[in-house]
């Protein structure tokens, strides 16, 4: 069992993820409109919506929240015919969340975490998303060669520190049809094994900066991503 605060991840796990909430949970505070949304959202999702004070003040992180989510995860499978964002080793929960609303935000819903990495269910992986996860596919695999055991077919696109030998940067790259966008955990980078046979890119920057947060990197790969697959005149 986990749990997501907020009402906006109340509504996004109601749309996107209705067999695993269990219940929504009020506070006796939550303005008439929000709760009107959320009771509106619970209904059509058949999911029950009660009030309990006390189960709220217990697992909210600020004051300000009047909604808990209660969930039972369930289990995901990553789609082969679409990139992919693999987290190799992610040890900092909020930035996996916030990495995930990087994902969602420029179009790629699957997901893959490598161990040991933080659970891609717990509560603060849910808060950082700001409901994103639900919207996403999620899987852990035990080690790389799982992982590409199951997903050989993408092409690897790791992404490696400025100072890591030959690479390809960033706005020069054009993404193969089916990539597997891979990051290492800040200050660890990737395994070499990760490394062999990929395509190392790195974000270009000021040498003045050792590296970039793990969610900030998703998030501008991703979006040259976009930016290099967009039809012309359109989006991705």
């Amino acid at each position: 069992m986990t749990h997501a605060v907020g009402l906006w991840p109340a509504l996004e796990a109601l749309r996107h993820r209705p067999r695993a909430v269990r219940r929504v949970v009020c506070h006796p505070r939550l303005p008439p409109r929000e709760r009107a949304e959320v009771a509106e959202a619970a209904a059509a999702a058949g999911v029950p919506l009660v009030e309990d004070a006390d189960c709220v003040r217990e697992l909210r992180q600020h004051r300000a929240a009047w909604v808990v989510t209660e969930l039972e995860p369930d289990d995901d499978a990553l789609r082969g015919d679409r990139d992919h964002l693999v987290l190799v080793r992610p040890a900092q929960a909020g930035n996996v969340g916030a990495a995930m609303r990087a994902a969602l935000g420029f179009g790629v819903r699957d997901v893959a975490l490598i161990d040991p990495r933080v659970d891609p269910w717990s509560p603060h992986v849910l808060r950082a998303s700001q409901g994103a996860r639900f919207a996403l596919r999620a899987r852990a695999w035990p080690h790389w060669r799982a992982y590409r055991g199951e997903h050989a077919a993408h092409a690897v696109v790791a992404l490696v520190p400025p100072a890591t030998g030959a690479c390809t940067p960033l706005p020069r790259l054009k993404p193969p049809p089916l990539t597997a966008w891979t990051f290492g955990p800040e200050g660890g980078g990737l395994p070499a094994e990760a490394l062999d046979g990929a395509v190392a890119v790195t974000i270009p920057q000021d040498p003045e900066l050792e590296s970039h947060n793990l969610a900030v990197a998703v998030g501008i790969a991703l979006y040259a991503r976009r930016a290099a697959t967009a039809p012309p005149g359109g989006t991705a």
